[in-house]
């Protein structure tokens, strides 16, 4: 638990969970994983062992008969980074959506070249975007960087495999010379 917490927590395909809005209304499973995500990434103890998980609630109860106390152990996620990654398919459509419309004044934004790619409107993407995305406000609210990923073009694979200290190289010399 000691090493747990001061670790990096990686999810990936975070995009999956944001609520989709049918024909029903949201879609309030993935609205439930935003919500159980919410506690671990503001900066508490969480317990390790949850009332609806029943192997975690037999192993508390064989403890306790064991030793007759109740332990609980919690895990700090005060130093623990959580990274969110995913493919945010269709933000850019929203982004750009909010980027044309026509304000006047202090609303006023850039407006966004003619021929821009989507990873420009990427880029120009606010907290209100992901919101609009299906995200929850509480759940944007503790994501307070986000970073785009441009792809990489030809000339810049071409830098990396010219490096000659690229840890790429590095291992395929070292499985040639095997």
């Amino acid at each position: 638990i000691r090493l747990a917490e001061h670790g990096i927590v990686y999810i990936d395909e975070i995009d999956k969970i944001a609520s989709a809005a049918s024909l029903h209304g949201p879609d309030v499973s993935r609205t439930g994983v935003q919500r159980a995500l919410l506690k671990p990434m503001e900066e508490t103890d969480v317990e390790l062992r949850v009332a609806h998980d029943m192997v975690s609630q037999m192993e508390a109860l064989e403890d306790w008969r064991r030793t007759g106390k109740r332990e609980k152990k919690t895990v700090s996620t005060r130093n623990i980074l959580f990274i969110l990654s995913g493919a945010f398919t269709g933000l850019d459509e929203i982004v750009k959506r909010r980027l044309t419309r026509s304000d006047i004044g202090f609303r006023a934004v850039e407006k966004a070249p003619t021929d821009a790619p989507p990873s420009w409107y990427l880029h120009q993407a606010a907290p209100e975007d992901l919101i609009a995305y299906g995200f929850e406000s509480e759940f944007v609210g503790r994501v307070p960087v986000t970073v785009v990923l441009d792809p990489l073009t030809e000339a810049d694979l071409f830098a990396i495999l010219r490096n000659p200290n690229c840890p790429v190289i590095q291992g395929k010399k070292a499985d040639f010379k095997a």
